[in-house]
């Protein structure tokens, strides 16, 4: 029973200012009190509340007989001068709360222990995001009292009409992917029938020279995941809900590594090269800091300041700004800086060798106060250590640890060193290490030649090179243990690691073959990969070529691996569907181009000379045609295949020629070409693809259209006689509208217009294989194993799986 007309709730509904576009939600906010039939509740039924639309709750726990009155409200802060919730004990019913004030009740007729609650919402753009409240009386004669107790209560949030809202879709980027960048280029599309007035996108307003029928938005990134988030408002103010269409990580490319330094106040860890980059040390997430432009050797890290030096200059970084400053330089003092340490306040260096005379300790404050030297390394007395070779420094309060090695590696007589020196002092002495024909400082393995240097409690960390192992060094004894080579802890080998940094238990070392950094335990030695640079999970890919897209996934064949495998578009993760062990039947082995059927995978096995169809589930195998299954002319050499109906189109390189496969007997025919048809001749083919009645095949120098039905053939494009982009060698190709699109290795991706022959270059990046669909071409890349995506229209790259 209604008792209120839909404009009448608007009235009501008017009283609030709360007009924010939200998506709709209804939800519990308060308990009920039990009556006989147990606690009375309210719940959603047939959808969430909606601008224009009826809504409806359901009460049940209510007994079969009885009678209820649902109350709306706007507020479950006050009724007038009654603060909510209130306490209903007064009015006798003990134990009962009231949630929302009274603006509107509705008798609710009982029917087998349960209430159907209609409320008509208001029309209009501006009703989206309105909160309403909702709670029942249910009279109930066993319970005493007032003879009646209330149901829990709801909040309820009006959003937009599903027939109103505008369409959006996202073309680019995928749905997961990662980028380098600090930020991403959405590009999409949004329909409504009374017209566009604005798309945003992560609350950046969106550019459109069509009425944003196609739209485009740059938005900055974060280190991590970043949810891309799209909305649309149409003319009249309807406004789409905001929709989750991507997810993009931004993951700065960690670069040359050429030092390392932890910041534990702002637990990250900063590295780079052209670049530093903080990398997240609870997440591995990873942000671009500043930009830095020539080579610099050392790196030291307090707060928002970083410290860099060449081997001549140091210079102050603001991680906030980027800006930066030099602070200090040795050109007038022949020095040449190797590694930095800082306090926060000052800089302190070490300088190699000159001129054979040992090496110094140099001080620089952060203010710019200037260059001064702590300690002249001069020849000092018998029995001191000698101020020579050194590698890199650590600072602890107003201790300086430093690595000192002579690159000796086959020397077995002379080791590596740790040197303590008092920076106000200027005192100093050996902690561990010393010439094997002297006394030594500390047991253990004798140091060979340590170089990155850390301090982790009460010891040193250093990488020793010669022994491809992290040796931790007790700074009370000088006593030496290797935490971690290729015998102790299992992960990946420390060769060529030189530089360390610690925190919480954990080493970090910058290993230049991974392109990323490794992060040790010092428990156990065990060494993981720590923020890798790849994206996806599962097996890797190895030499990947021809794919396909399914649905929610792309199917890749990979060369190196001889197996197909799955790419989850949403996840980009990886897992093999067939080969390597994965499925029965025959084995396919080197290049070979791949289709959908409809239900199979079909891939043309160029080592067997015929096609075999994957069963996407169980990853078996079956020879459908050629190696002696199915009629006619035996394959040649079988090169891209193209579905059309339920028949497969194979481009057989040795004939010249397009051959018919039956995709039910396997039986083969060949298309009239070659010396057959009218038009020219196509050799060379590489490059596939059925567009209406014809099938477009690229050869070294043109594009050529073949009826698929009388075998003749025109020229749709050609190096020669159509304006453009020249194109040599042809590895795929794909159409998408009114374009044909050829992937080639050498200039990138070439756009044909098929009506004018003319063609442009879409894209300076080539691949093994593509997929193309709304002008994003999906790449795979045999060069770093990776699938990526082009936007072909803006030109950003983004990482879909490596």
């Amino acid at each position: 029973m209604r008792f209120e007309s839909r404009s009448a709730i608007a009235a009501i509904l008017a009283l609030t200012s709360t007009i924010a576009a939200q998506d709709p939600s209804y939800t519990t906010i308060g308990a009920g009190c039990p009556g006989s039939a147990g606690t009375p509740t309210l719940s959603a039924i047939g959808g969430l509340p909606r601008v224009a639309e009826t809504f409806t709750s359901q009460l049940t726990n209510v007994g079969d007989i009885g009678f209820a009155i649902g109350i709306t409200g706007l507020s479950n802060a006050s009724w007038g001068v009654v603060p909510l919730p209130a306490d209903l004990t007064l009015v006798g019913m003990p134990g009962c709360l009231l949630f929302t004030d009274v603006r509107r009740q509705q008798a609710l007729s009982i029917n087998q222990g349960s209430a159907d609650w209609e409320l008509e919402l208001p029309v209009g753009p501006e009703w989206q995001g309105t909160t309403f409240y909702q709670q029942a009386f249910v009279l109930d004669d066993s319970v005493p009292g007032l003879g009646g107790v209330m149901s829990d209560a709801a909040e309820g949030v009006i959003g937009l009409s599903l027939t109103e809202a505008p369409q959006v879709a996202v073309a680019f980027p995928p749905p997961c992917s990662t980028t380098e960048n600090d930020y991403v280029v959405v590009r999409g599309t949004a329909t409504d029938s009374d017209g566009i007035q604005a798309v945003m996108v992560n609350g950046v307003l969106a550019l459109t020279s069509d009425g944003f029928a196609n739209w485009q938005a740059t938005i900055p990134l974060a280190g991590g995941p970043n949810p891309v988030v799209v909305s649309a408002t149409d003319l009249l103010g309807y406004r789409s809900e905001e929709t989750e269409f991507a997810l993009t990580t931004s993951k700065p490319s960690l670069g040359q590594m050429w030092s390392i330094d932890v910041d534990p106040g702002s637990n990250r860890l900063v590295t780079g090269g052209s670049d530093l980059v903080a990398v997240d040390l609870d997440t591995g997430y990873r942000t671009r800091l500043a930009s830095v432009p020539g080579n610099w050797t050392g790196l030291a890290v307090s707060g928002d300041t970083a410290v860099i030096n060449s081997s001549w200059r140091v210079t102050r970084v603001d991680l906030l700004t980027g800006n930066m400053e030099q602070i200090a330089n040795t050109v007038q003092t022949d020095e040449t800086f190797s590694e930095v340490a800082t306090d926060g306040t000052k800089a302190f260096l070490v300088s190699s060798d000159v001129g054979g005379s040992p090496a110094d300790v140099w001080e620089v404050g952060l203010d710019g106060s200037g260059l001064r030297r702590l300690k002249n390394g001069g020849f000092p007395g018998p029995g001191a250590p000698e101020f020579r070779d050194l590698k890199d420094i650590a600072v602890r309060g107003s201790q300086a640890f430093i690595t000192k090695n002579l690159q000796a590696c086959s020397m077995p007589y002379v080791t590596g060193e740790l040197l303590e020196f008092d920076l106000n002092t200027g005192s100093w002495r050996l902690v561990s290490g010393g010439f094997m024909t002297e006394q030594q400082t500390g047991s253990g393995p004798s140091l060979s030649e340590p170089i990155g240097v850390a301090m982790e409690g009460n010891r040193a960390l250093t990488i020793d090179t010669c022994l491809d192992a992290l040796v931790t060094i007790d700074l009370a004894t000088g006593d030496r243990v290797v935490l971690a080579d290729d015998q102790i802890g299992t992960g990946a080998s420390l060769n060529g690691v030189s530089k360390v940094a610690a925190h919480d238990g954990r080493a970090f070392v910058p290993d230049p073959a991974l392109k990323g950094l490794i992060q040790i335990d010092l428990a156990t030695g065990n060494r993981t990969t720590f923020s890798p640079s790849g994206a996806g999970e599962g097996v890797s890919l190895s030499s990947p070529g021809s794919m396909i897209r399914v649905s929610d996934h792309f199917y890749v064949h990979d060369i190196g691996l001889d197996a197909v495998l799955m790419i989850d578009c949403m996840s980009g993760a990886r897992s093999i569907v067939s080969g390597l062990g994965i499925g029965t039947g025959p084995t396919f082995s080197g290049d070979g181009d791949i289709e959908w059927s409809g239900s199979e995978i079909l891939l043309a096995d160029r080592a067997s000379n015929s096609i075999i169809a994957i069963d996407p589930v169980t990853g078996d195998r079956t020879h459908i045609s050629g190696a002696g299954l199915g009629a006619g002319p035996n394959f040649s050499s079988v090169g891209d295949i193209a579905v059309y109906g339920s028949t497969l189109l194979v481009r057989d390189g040795g004939l010249d020629a397009l051959v018919h496969v039956d995709l039910t007997t396997g039986n083969r025919s060949v298309l009239p070409g070659g010396s057959s048809g009218f038009g020219t001749e196509i050799f060379g083919l590489d490059g596939l693809v059925v567009f209406g009645d014809e099938a477009l095949v690229s050869t070294y120098e043109s594009l050529v259209g073949v009826d698929l039905g009388t075998g003749d053939r025109r020229v749709v494009s050609s190096n020669r006689y159509s304006w453009g982009t020249t194109y040599m060698f042809p590895i795929d190709l794909q159409v998408d509208g009114q374009r044909a699109f050829v992937l080639d290795a050498n200039v990138g991706i070439v756009s044909v217009e098929i009506a004018t022959g003319n063609k442009t270059t879409a894209s300076a990046q080539s691949g093994n294989g593509f997929h193309l669909a709304n002008r994003v071409a999906t790449m795979t890349s045999a060069t770093d194993g990776s699938v990526f995506a082009v936007d072909l229209l803006s030109g950003e790259e983004v990482v879909v799986t490596k």
